[in-house]
């Protein structure tokens, strides 16, 4: 997916990610709850709902890329995320085919949810400015 990017393929734009960070948090939303039978966020008022999801961190010799997932956020994704987050630590940045095998041959058989969120974080890398030499 990073491939079709347009920024210059020189020394300074192909990081290596160096570590991975994931924290898991809940945020509340007014006014909303759980359905009892479906589990699906509604309307009531004076309610609050606690939202589950999560940041990634990916930390490259370049600099840092950082996503927080939506209200998808669930657990089961963030279980996606952690498994192939930990095979991502010495990966280039600018190599997104071979992040994508990697990450599909992960999760072929649990419906790759996780990768979009992966994808995001090494874009934020990907078109971070180079830091400066001072």
């Amino acid at each position: 997916m990073l491939d079709s990017l347009s920024k210059p393929q020189d020394a300074q734009s192909i990081a290596t990610i160096t570590q991975v960070e994931l924290v898991q948090f809940h945020y509340a939303v007014p006014n909303a709850d759980r359905d009892p039978r479906t589990g699906k966020l509604m309307y009531k008022i004076g309610a609050t709902a606690k939202m589950p999801t999560f940041a990634i961190r990916l930390i490259s010799d370049s600099g840092v890329g950082e996503y927080v997932a939506h209200m998808g956020g669930r657990p089961s994704i963030f279980a996606q995320v952690a498994s192939v987050a930990k095979g991502m630590v010495g990966e280039k940045i600018g190599a997104g085919a071979s992040f994508n095998a990697f990450a599909n041959k992960q999760l072929q058989t649990i419906g790759r949810l996780g990768v979009g969120a992966l994808d995001i974080a090494m874009r934020m890398v990907w078109m971070a400015p180079a830091p400066s030499a001072s």
